[in-house]
């Protein structure tokens, strides 16, 4: 870890990808994009239905979390979530 100590650029540079599957993963406990269209789109997935309430529900909870994005980096569950993120990629 010696090369970090005259590192100044940002060691993170989350993209738009990154910052929804951070925040999908840790609000709900999800890690595939399409699970998080699908509740978006209202998917139930108990009963494989689509309803309005869920899709209200996802958007809120997603734009919390998006907000709250920054702290997120900070974080032990955000940390979890990176590490996931480049693993996967």
């Amino acid at each position: 870890m010696a090369w970090l100590r005259n590192e100044n650029d940002d060691l993170y540079d989350p993209s738009y990808t990154d910052m929804l599957r951070v925040a999908f993963t840790s609000e709900f406990k999800r890690g595939k994009l399409q699970d998080l269209v699908a509740l978006l789109s209202g998917r139930n997935f108990e009963t494989r239905d689509y309803e309005e309430s869920i899709a209200e529900a996802s958007f809120k909870k997603l734009e919390i979390c998006l907000r709250i994005f920054p702290s997120l980096i900070s974080s032990a569950i955000a940390a979890t979530c990176i590490t996931f993120i480049l693993v996967a990629t």
